[in-house]
Formats: C-alpha cells, structure tokens, sequence
C-alpha cells in the first residue's frame, strides 16, 4: 500500500513543493485513519471536489455568457477535467486536499443555507397565484425545486409530444367534419408550448444532464417536422 501512495503522489504531486506537502497529508492520514481511508482522502475525495467545482464554475460562466445548453454540456465536462489535470501539472493538488477534507460538511451548510433561502425568497403561501420573480428566486436558490420544475417541465414535454402526434395526424389524413384550421391553430400552439418548455429546460441544463438529454430530444423532435 505504500508503494501505491509513492506512485499516486509521483503522478499527482509532479512539483518538488507539492511532493512534500502530498508525502505530509499521507502520512498523518494513514497514522490517523489508516490505509484505505488515506487513499479515500488523497485520492477519491479531491478528485470528485475538483471535477464538480470546475465543472459548476464553467457551467455558471456559460450561462453567465448566455452560451449554455445542451450542445455546450460536454464542453463543460471536457473543461472540468482539463482544469482537474491542469490543477494536478500546476502542483496545487495539495491545496484541493485540504479542501476537499471540509468540502462535505460545506456542501450540507450551504444546501441547508440555499433550502433556507428558497423558503424565504419563494414567498409564503398569500397571494392568491404567486409571484412570478419570487418562484424564480426560489428555483434558483434551492436546488431541490429546481430539480422538480426540471422533471415537471419534462413530464409537459411529453404530453404535448403525444397531443402534437395527435394534430399531425389529424391535420395531414383529415376525417370528414374536421376543421383543419382549428386543428392547425392547436398544433402551432401546442409546439409553441413545447418550445417554451425546452428553452426552460436548456436553461436548467446545471441540474442534471437528464435536462439536457430531454431538451435534445423534443427538439429533434420538433426540427424534424
């Protein structure tokens, strides 16, 4: 198991500085915690810290830019890794370690924090429909209501998927009595809805790639015809 320590620091500690302070953490992890859990914490820990922080950091400059989507997720992805291994050439490895030590406890703080502030922003339960801005802040502050706008948006998706197979059919081979241009006029309506919901979607795209996936698919959908 030692070896393995002096190969893992070899590789991700390349600086002479870096070296030491890798060969300092292992030591005082594996006289604290033992072997396997040493591993967990220089190896498992900052790698999942680093890559998710690269990647929500990229994703927000995206958006910030207003570039996100689907087509740009792997390049948050391909950029999350290549700052991971830009960190590890760079020799600031030993930082992200000391990080990554506290990063779960950070996590449930600022979850519990954003939770709190959802409920705040979001508004109480006055108000007759809601206010537009206040369910925006509270999306936008707790991760969990995003995660359900997300699934609730798709779930739309797919009815008004089979509602527009439905008109297509029935605009393209009309049975007798059927007024076409009320049919037409529903199926404009009925995309227009989808392509508002996969705008929303595309917009979520840092709650999971599942939004993403989604987004994709009724767009083909919708380009197709």
């Amino acid at each position: 198991m030692a070896d393995i320590f002096q190969i893992l620091i070899n590789i991700f500690c390349p600086t002479q500085s870096a070296m030491q302070q890798c060969s300092s953490f292992v030591m005082n992890h594996q006289a604290n915690f033992g072997m396997l859990e040493g591993l967990f914490y220089f190896l498992l820990f900052p790698t999942i810290f680093i890559v998710i922080f690269g990647w929500v950091l990229i994703t927000g400059v995206l958006k910030k830019f207003d570039i996100a989507g689907p087509k740009t997720a792997f390049i948050s992805i391909l950029l999350a890794f290549s700052s991971y291994i830009f960190i590890i050439i760079s020799g600031w490895y030993p930082i992200f370690l000391y990080l990554s030590e506290v990063w779960y406890i950070g996590i449930i703080l600022i979850f519990g924090f954003w939770i709190f502030l959802g409920k705040v922003l979001g508004g109480g339960n006055g108000g007759g429909g809601g206010d537009k801005k206040g369910n925006l802040l509270s999306s936008l502050a707790n991760p969990l209501a995003s995660n359900k706008n997300a699934k609730k948006l798709t779930g739309q998706l797919e009815t008004l998927s089979r509602r527009r197979e439905q008109l297509l059919k029935t605009t393209k081979h009309p049975s007798s009595g059927t007024d076409t241009a009320i049919a037409n006029k529903e199926l404009r309506d009925v995309e227009a809805q989808m392509w508002g919901c996969i705008d929303d979607l595309e917009d979520m795209s840092s709650v999971g790639p599942f939004t993403v996936k989604a987004a994709t698919k009724y767009r083909k959908e919708l380009e197709k015809d």
